[in-house]
Formats: structure tokens, C-alpha cells, sequence
């Protein structure tokens, strides 16, 4: 016997649905009703609490049928659940019953001529529902909470959605369709990697599987793996629609201003090292400070100060660092009176801070948004870096290669006043100020190894952190 395929499944279940005699015994709704109450009586491990509360505030009624039969809205969900693979999503994923929805449409279909079936009719309904919640609730938060992949994301969470009402409203209205679209992100990020999805997935039946080597085929699923997985990322982050931003693009080793969706601004930057990873995080670029201090970090102060300090003193004088009392900065203490052999950085009483000039390491410019990893843009004296193609040589912060550029835009595009001053006046007075900005800018950290630019091309970076790897393992990709 001939094996239908999924398509063909659906064909025949319109065909037998749409029937003159598909219903003509008639369904009891209320036998329906009761099959549904019996299944949820069960307490099945797989029926989740939202798809239980759903059927409670319905008295178990029937969400996907009625007395004339299957109600087309399920075949909304069914062509959605299809086509889920398009939202970066596993159609086959078992957990949106899609097989096993079209086996029951099949076999209601066929056994409607003789009778009705409501243990048939209450189990497609049950399967309806929770494919719908489940594939709602992977389009709105991901597949996988971002908490199990990754603890530390100072990056809003989303607004809680309730996934019973949105199916109610979506049922209601006859929308089912428009319902689980309106889930998925609407940013332009997303959609753009929806799209180049999309491509992708129509290249093997363009090329034909014959003409198709091995090579290309491995290369189009590498890829669409790829964009998978950054989609995936997408669904973890709110919708932010920002008429202008700063994004850090961690793999692209590079700072954008973005505004109106567009690149009015790209600089080369350089981001943490594998073992003092750039996180990821959202903040506020509120003002600029000039010709800075710096002042050294705990993690630096163990793992990079203290040893060069107790194989040379002379160290600290040689890269202008001085010594101050906590909370003190008046006080500048005397680095040979300190015992550095047993000095622990945890509980150092004083403070490393180094002069501003050219041997600083923040350079010239910071600019500051305030967040709990103390993490900035910064400037950086060591110029020749950017020349690498792998820029991961900081210690969490982002040196840019152009600080001036970078200031003077942020500037002129403030309502500050500002005009058509240029801050290299400020640095060569060798003055420590901050500039404060009059309309804060928003700043993403973010980890986006495939993306969209203006004129349409895909952009693919490497995995520099392994986060792609990472995600791809836990989801099974």
C-alpha cells in the first residue's frame, strides 16, 4: 500500500472533509465534551498546566470542533505547523503532534461515514491545542529558555504571555494563522534572517539533488544551521524598536551606531579574550569621559597586576599606576610599604589607578554606560591590533579604532549643544572631564554570527566564543 506523505495526508483529509457525506451521522458535542473531561481526568505527565486550565475554563467543550464536524481552523494550524520550519523551527519536532494530527484527520475522515468517533474527535482536539501552545510559546520565548544556555544576560526578559488566552482570542476571531505569526519576533533582525531562511531552504529544489554535490549540499546545511540558530537567539531578546542605537557585534568585531534600521556608523573594534568573554547585556551610553583614569580591576589585579608587580616594583612606575586608599583619592599610598607577596585582590584596601596620557590603557576617550560588570567602550594605545582579523585580545571591555569618529558622531548628534566642536581639542589640553550626553543612548552587546546588512547581503561570522556550538548541542541541531 502506498504511503502518503504529509501533503498528501492533508489533500485527502480537505478532500473527505469538505464531503457532502463527510457528517451526515452528525457529532454529538457533548459526547465530545465528555471524551475530552476523561482524557484530562487521566493527569497525563504530557498535558501540561496551561493546556489543563485552558479545557477547565471551557468545561472541556471542544476547541477544533463542533457538531458539523472539524472546524477549519484546524487546518490553519495544521498549514502553520508545516511551515514552522520557516521560523527557523523542526516541523518533525514530535512535540507539535503533526503526524499524528494528520493520521487522526485521516482516520476521523475515513470512519465518518459510519459513525462518529468522539474518543477520535477529543484526542485531535487535545493534540490541536497543545501543538498550538507549544509552537506559540517556542515562537515567543525559543525552543530553549535562554536561562539553560546562559545565566548571566543583563537583557530584559520578555513580558509574560498567556498562551490559553492568546489560543481563545486566536479561536475566537479566526485567526489562527495571524495569531502564532504575531508571536514570532517582529524585529527587523529577525525578519530579515526569516527571509534569508527561506533562500536557503528553496536552494536544493532550485539545483536539483543530482546536480547538487556533496560540498554545496554540506554548505547550504551548515549555513541554515547557522541562521537557526541566531533566529533562536532573537526569540530570547523583547522587541526593542529604537529610533537609534549602538550595537557591539561580538563575532563581527565591530561597533555600529543604527539608526532608523540602517548603519549610519561602523568602527573595528577588539572584545574579550575566550577566558574574559564581552557579555552579553543591554545598558545606557549616557555620557563621555576625556583623557581618563584608569582604574584597574579586581580580575586584572590577580591574574595579571600582582605578578608582574612581585617580579618588579618598579612595575607600577613605569605604567604610571599609583596607589590609593579605598574611597580615598587623595591619598596616594606608597607601593613599597605594601607586602604584594600576600596581597589578596579580594580583600586589597587600596585602589591601582593609572594616569591619563598616552600610555593608558582606556586611551583617550571612555565612554560610559553604567552596568554591573563594569564594562565600556573605550580607546586603546595598542593601534596595531586592529590590522588582526580575530580581534579577541580585551579583557571583557570594547576598544574601538576610532574613538574620535566615534565621540564626535554621538556628539553632534546630541541635543547638547555641541555644534560643530571637535573633541581632539578637549584630549590635546590633556584635561580630565565627562561629557555628559542630553539624550542617552542605548547600547547592545550582542552575539549575532549570521545577519542581514543594508543592500541585502548575508553576512556569516565564526563562532569566536562557541556559543553556536554551544546552543546547536543543547537543541539537538
Amino acid at each position: 500500500m502506498k504511503k502518503h506523505t504529509s501533503i498528501e495526508k492533508l489533500l485527502i483529509f480537505l478532500m473527505f472533509l469538505f464531503s457532502p457525506y463527510l457528517w451526515a451521522d452528525g457529532i454529538l458535542l457533548t459526547s465530545v465534551t465528555t471524551e475530552i473531561c476523561n482524557l484530562l481526568d487521566k493527569k497525563s505527565p504530557s498535558l501540561n498546566k496551561e493546556l489543563i486550565e485552558f479545557y477547565h475554563n471551557r468545561k472541556c467543550l471542544p476547541a477544533w470542533s463542533n457538531e458539523s464536524g472539524v472546524d477549519p481552523q484546524a487546518i490553519s494550524l495544521l498549514y502553520v505547523l508545516n511551515h514552522s520550519n520557516e521560523e527557523g523551527l523542526n516541523n518533525d519536532d514530535p512535540v507539535y503532534h503533526r503526524k499524528n494530527i494528520l493520521t487522526l484527520m485521516e482516520s476521523i475522515s475515513l470512519e465518518s461515514y459510519k459513525k462518529s468517533n468522539p474518543i477520535a474527535l477529543a484526542q485531535l482536539d487535545i493534540l490541536l491545542t497543545d501543538g498550538y501552545m507549544t509552537l506559540g510559546k517556542h515562537l515567543y520565548y525559543g525552543v530553549l529558555p535562554r536561562e539553560a544556555f546562559i545565566k548571566e544576560w543583563s537583557i530584559p526578559k520578555k513580558k509574560p504571555m498567556n498562551i490559553g488566552d492568546h489560543l481563545h482570542d486566536a479561536l475566537e476571531n479566526k485567526n489562527i494563522q495571524a495569531s502564532l505569526e504575531e508571536l514570532s519576533p517582529s524585529s527587523h533582525g529577525y525578519q530579515t534572517l526569516k527571509k534569508l531562511l527561506l533562500e536557503y531552504l528553496k536552494i536544493p529544489n532550485k539545483s536539483g539533488s543530482n546536480e547538487t554535490n556533496s560540498s554545496l549540499n554540506s554548505d547550504i546545511e551548515e549555513k541554515i544551521t547557522i541562521i537557526r540558530l541566531n533566529m533562536e537567539r532573537w526569540r530570547w531578546v523583547p522587541d526593542v524598536h529604537e529610533r537609534s542605537y549602538i550595537l557591539v557585534n561580538i563575532p563581527d568585531f565591530s561597533l555600529s551606531v543604527i539608526k532608523e534600521e540602517k548603519t549610519a556608523l561602523k568602527i573595528k573594534a577588539i572584545v574579550g579574550k575566550k577566558k574574559r568573554e564581552t557579555p552579553i547585556f543591554n545598558a545606557t551610553l549616557k555620557y563621555i569621559v576625556v583623557n581618563p583614569y584608569w582604574n584597574v580591576p579586581i580580575t586584572i589585579l590577580r591574574e595579571d597586576i600582582f605578578p608582574k608587580v612581585r617580579k618588579n616594583i618598579s612595575y607600577l612606575k613605569k605604567e604610571k599606576i599609583r596607589l590609593f586608599k579605598q574611597g580615598n583619592d587623595k591619598k596616594e599610598i606608597n607601593p613599597y610599604t605594601i607586602n604584594w607577596k600576600d596581597a589578596d585582590a579580594n580583600s586589597f584596601p587600596y585602589r591601582l589607578r593609572q594616569d591619563t596620557g598616552a600610555k593608558n590603557v582606556l586611551g583617550r576617550l571612555k565612554f560610559v554606560f553604567p552596568n554591573s560588570r563594569d564594562i565600556y567602550i573605550h580607546d586603546t594605545p595598542s593601534k596595531y591590533l586592529f590590522d588582526k582579523d580575530v580581534r579577541t585580545f580585551s579583557s571583557g571591555c570594547v576598544r574601538i579604532k576610532e574613538p574620535i569618529k566615534f565621540a564626535n558622531y554621538l556628539l553632534k548628534n546630541d541635543n547638547n549643544g555641541w555644534g560643530d566642536k571637535n573633541i581632539s581639542t578637549l584630549i590635546n589640553k590633556g584635561s580630565h572631564k565627562s561629557i555628559f550626553l542630553a539624550t542617552p543612548i542605548k547600547v547592545q552587546i550582542q552575539y549575532w554570527t549570521v545577519w542581514v546588512d543594508d543592500e541585502g547581503v548575508a553576512n556569516f561570522r565564526d563562532d569566536v566564543y562557541g556559543y553556536d556550538k554551544n546552543l546547536a548541542k543543547l537543541l539537538g541541531w
